[in-house]
């Protein structure tokens, strides 16, 4: 576990590296690093008098926070957290931390671009230790579950068996039994119906709690005969499901007011005309891609509807 803690670490310094952060920037951007003393520590190798099994699963977190920034185009978190996709899953996400009972699953739903990735960065932001992130990928729908539960186990700090799958869950179950955690997995859409009854297992094994992250396709499927015996996770374990939207005027207006200065009155206007073509061209990433066009274009001087008009054009021209 030590090797494995000093490798992840150092993929943390890649990405440091690549951010252009200082040790202390890093550290207060990414709070499960520990201290910068600590963070110098296991990156030299130094374990002494160290939790070193604390420590692994608090780097596992992070990496796969910094993971996600690393191929996510999406928007700043501070900026984001108040807006209508954070809050209503963070809303979701708190009642089923609550729930004693078997509702202990929130799906989210959306289109690229819609927020979902940046919810599950924001949850683990918010709710820290409490949750454990995972990103689905294509080997998760292979017939094999051994993908998903190696990967469901590193989130949790768990090392996964190599006996087998039925192992590697009860080691699983066994974990989250002493630990509970609310699992986010992201790229939802990967899992097929072995996969979902893994979900389903840990409710009902667990005082776990799952969100699963998932395009709108996911819900189709879940209807399907395929599906039947994983659809107890939608009729008696959903404590919430979440779709997530292209966003509305004034979310754009509340985020382009943080990262722009406009022209008195012309704030407004942009942000409804940026909410109607984010519809077509890619959601929030579009709102991001044309709020960094319009501050090229600007300079220091504050934004008109004009110069806008043509920040949106600049970015339509890159879809």
């Amino acid at each position: 576990m030590k090797t494995e803690l000093n490798q992840i670490a150092a993929r943390v310094r890649e990405y440091q590296q690549r951010a252009g952060l200082s040790d202390e920037a890093l550290c207060k951007k990414y709070r499960g690093l520990g201290s910068t003393k600590t963070y110098q520590k296991i990156l030299s190798g130094d374990f002494a008098e160290m939790d070193v099994e604390r420590w692994f699963v608090e780097y596992q977190q992070v990496l796969t926070l910094v993971e996600m920034v690393a191929t996510s185009t999406a928007l700043d978190e501070p900026e984001y957290d108040d807006l209508r996709a954070a809050v209503s899953v963070r809303v979701a996400v708190t009642d089923a931390l609550s729930e004693t009972g078997n509702n202990r699953f929130v799906l989210v739903t959306g289109e690229p671009g819609t927020g979902k990735t940046v919810s599950a960065r924001l949850l683990a932001a918010r709710f820290g230790r409490k949750i454990a992130l995972a990103e689905a990928d294509q080997t998760w729908k292979s017939e094999s579950v051994s993908p998903m539960l190696a990967a469901l186990s590193r989130a949790v700090g768990a090392a996964s068996p190599s006996q087998g799958a039925s192992v590697a869950l009860g080691k699983l179950v066994e974990v989250l039994k002493a630990s509970p955690v609310c699992l986010v997995i992201d790229e939802g859409h990967h899992l097929g119906p072995a996969q979902l009854n893994i979900l389903k297992t840990l409710i009902n094994q667990t005082p776990c709690q799952i969100v699963l992250l998932a395009k709108p396709d996911l819900w189709g499927r879940l209807t399907k005969s395929a599906y039947a015996e994983a659809q107890q996770l939608i009729l008696n374990r959903l404590s919430e499901r979440v779709p997530l939207e292209s966003p509305a005027s004034n979310d754009v207006e509340k985020f382009l007011g943080r990262r722009l200065k406009f022209k008195d009155g012309a704030l407004k206007p942009c942000a409804k005309v940026l909410a109607e073509r984010a519809r077509q061209y890619g959601a929030w990433n579009f709102v991001n891609l044309v709020s960094r066009k319009a501050r090229q274009l600007a300079g220091d001087e504050p934004v008109d509807n004009e110069l806008f008009i043509r920040a949106i054009t600049a970015a339509q021209a890159t879809r």
